[in-house]
């Protein structure tokens, strides 16, 4: 063989094994490990709620960061953490749906759900954090639910483009159609977009309801009695206004005013109940007609009002009565409620409390429907995280929580809505004689754990329940290591930072060893050092563990740090 010859077939087995040698791996499909699928209050933040009776229970909906890698809300964005859920409600406010409908995951946040009933299915409207040149505008999209909780619409339904304010997104319908409302444009005009029974949008550019001026109308609420829609608006000039619309949205008549300090409406299908509270001490209410007029027109005195009153309080028809709700100023978050008859005589007085709070629980914004067999059905955000300093309670993730009335004013006990199964983050995988040992974070809202689960060879689960390792509201960051004999795992828990006193408590780093056969060998675990972020390794019998903590009084000294553990 020639010179050339011999060069011409080492140059091509060399190409053949570089080719052989890049080929990718060839990886069987995900394996989920057993156990750990107690349900439970559901990570991260749950709020921004709303809900709608309709069939024979109600729809509630919530902005949901589950998904989310940031632990709390505020503390950083990723865009697409903040997801729409939803769950059913029977009659009594039994929860239906354990694990939740997922209304919609797309790109972007989506927050401030509203919820409609048309007679057949629910509407879902919600502002979606939507991509428009170099940033972003919150544009209002749609889905229908049907009473089984199938999504009818997993493409959402886009209704309004623009940038559209929270306080301005509202729904209600009449004929079997839906009515949304939202603020937007150059001027801001209060426009309006119909959904038919079908999911077409009636006005594929919306209507102008009431002609924008630079300025904010909100808050805007949109009801409907007699087949005619009533759209209420804060106009900057004349104060709160309210303007009547066909059922195709032709104007009726002018708008007329409504009484000042925030007024909330409500409708019985044939005329109204609006609220107000002129002076910060005493919430009034009156029934009003269908052209606006006041049967009352000096107010029923209802209840004690707080200040900010009028942003906290909402009014309901149940179907023999009116409920008006008021909640207490934050941070206490109470909220009470009293009946009033349809001839205006209140029922209730004193109002009756659904649940007065203290200072380790938050009550957060909530949304309300009347029952279906008389009555109420509440749902809020709620922090309860059972902790007394307020650094705690702000680091506590918000929880979707419910509670029925009945019609003569009974309390149902609350029920936990957001549910989920727990959370499983921030693997790490150590390699034994024989084995492989994972060790990762189970979370829900109201309990944390750090466990471990041993893996055979070709990585099925050796435990039929993962072995628990720590718990606590703070444990973090486990990894683990083998030096021929034993594991070690190593987490982090910042229960020590709870009192509040520095923000750049770091916490401490804590270890356990653990046989291959799965019995821990240290109880208590063996406190190694100040600091978080673990890490370990082992070279022949002896483990390094790393961690970082500051050791100036300011938070950017950040040092790692190590200890050797035999």
């Amino acid at each position: 063989m020639t010179t050339t010859a011999r060069m011409m077939g080492i140059a091509a087995w060399l190409l053949a094994a570089s080719t052989a040698l890049a080929l990718p791996p060839v990886l069987d499909g995900p394996i989920f490990l057993p156990g750990d699928l107690g349900n439970g209050a559901s990570k991260g933040d749950q709020e921004k709620v709303g809900i709608a009776a309709g069939g024979s229970g109600f729809l509630v909906a919530w902005t949901d960061m589950r998904t989310s890698n940031r632990m709390y809300d505020g503390f950083g964005d990723d865009q697409s953490g903040d997801d729409l859920y939803a769950a059913r409600l029977d009659a009594n406010g039994n929860l239906l749906d354990a694990t939740p409908i997922v209304v919609s995951q797309a790109e972007g946040s989506q927050e401030h759900p509203k919820v409609g009933w048309n007679g057949q299915n629910w509407l879902v409207v919600w502002l979606n954090q939507t991509p428009v040149a170099s940033y972003f505008e919150h544009h209002v999209f749609a889905a229908r639910v049907a009473p089984d909780g199938t999504v009818l619409d997993p493409s959402p339904i886009p209704l309004i483009a623009g940038e559209v304010s929270p306080w301005t997104l509202d729904i209600t319908g009449t004929g079997g159609e839906w009515l949304v409302t939202g603020q937007t444009g150059n001027p801001a005009n209060l426009v309006g977009v119909r959904v038919a029974a079908d999911g077409t949008v009636v006005d594929p550019a919306p209507v102008v309801l009431v002609p924008g001026d630079f300025f904010s109308f909100a808050p805007v609420s949109a009801h409907t009695a007699q087949g005619e829609y009533l759209v209420i608006y804060d106009d900057y000039s004349l104060g709160f206004q309210a303007r009547r619309f066909t059922s195709d949205l032709a104007p009726i008549g002018s708008p007329f005013p409504l009484p000042s300090s925030q007024p909330r409406v409500a409708s019985n299908g044939t005329d109204y109940f609006v609220t107000w509270d002129p002076s910060g001490g005493t919430l009034f209410g009156s029934r009003m007609t269908l052209d606006g007029t006041l049967l009352d027109p000096a107010g029923i005195p209802i209840m004690e009002s707080f200040w900010d009153a009028g942003n906290d309080s909402r009014v309901e028809w149940d179907g023999a009565n009116w409920w008006v709700l008021h909640q207490l100023p934050y941070p206490d978050g109470g909220l009470h409620f009293a009946r009033v008859a349809p001839d205006g005589t209140v029922i209730d007085s004193p109002p009756i409390f659904v649940f007065d709070t203290d200072p380790a629980s938050f009550v957060g914004p909530y949304a309300v429907a009347g029952g279906l067999s008389g009555g109420l059905q509440l749902v809020w955000a709620d922090q309860d995280c059972g902790c007394a300093d307020e650094w705690d309670v702000r680091l506590d993730p918000w929880d979707i929580r419910g509670r029925h009335v009945s019609a003569n004013a009974q309390l149902d006990v609350e029920t936990e809505l957001s549910q989920a199964a727990p959370a499983q983050t921030t693997p790490n995988l150590a390699a034994g004689d024989g084995q492989f040992l994972a060790v990762f974070v189970s979370e829900l809202n109201d309990a944390r754990r750090i466990v471990a689960q041993r893996l055979d060879t070709q990585g099925n689960a050796l435990d039929l329940e993962p072995i628990e390792i720590a718990t606590g509201p703070y444990v973090t960051d486990p990894a683990a290591a083998w030096n021929g004999s034993v594991f070690m795992i190593v987490w982090s828990d910042s229960d020590s930072c709870a009192a509040g006193t520095t923000l750049l408590c770091f916490g401490d780093t804590y270890a356990v060893r653990m046989l291959p056969d799965g019995t821990v060998i240290d109880t208590p675990p063996l406190t190694i050092m100040p600091g978080n972020q673990p890490d370990v390794e082992a070279l022949g019998n002896v483990f390094l563990v790393v961690a970082r903590h500051f050791t100036l009084n300011i938070s950017h000294w950040v040092i790692p740090f190590a200890m050797r553990v035999d």
